[in-house]
Formats: C-alpha cells, sequence, structure tokens
C-alpha cells in the first residue's frame, strides 16, 4: 500500500487499513488485482526456478 491509499485512513496498515477500507465500501478494481495477482505468479514462478537451477 502506498502513503496515498493510506492517507484517507489516517495511515493505517494492514489489517486495520482493510477493515477500514471494506466498510467504507472501498475495494480495488477486480480486474487490477487479477493482474497484479498474474503477475505476482509469474514473478515467484521465476524466483523458484533461479533457485532450483542454483542448487542444480
Amino acid at each position: 500500500m502506498t502513503a496515498e491509499v493510506r492517507a484517507p485512513y489516517g495511515g493505517l496498515r494492514s489489517e486495520q487499513l482493510q477493515a477500514r477500507m471494506m466498510a467504507a465500501g472501498d475495494e480495488p478494481d477486480l480486474s487490477e488485482a487479477e493482474q497484479f495477482c498474474e503477475r505476482a505468479r509469474e514473478l515467484f514462478r521465476a524466483i523458484a526456478v533461479s533457485r532450483a537451477e542454483d542448487h542444480s
């Protein structure tokens, strides 16, 4: 989370921020969340492959 996202919620972090955002109905765009998840999967996959190659 960026400071810009946290600012309207008094700088809250983690589950406190999530709870406050959900209570306010402030949810991320579903397609943006899906894109983020796909990119994260790609990066985790690349890390796993790299580590497996290092141990070979």
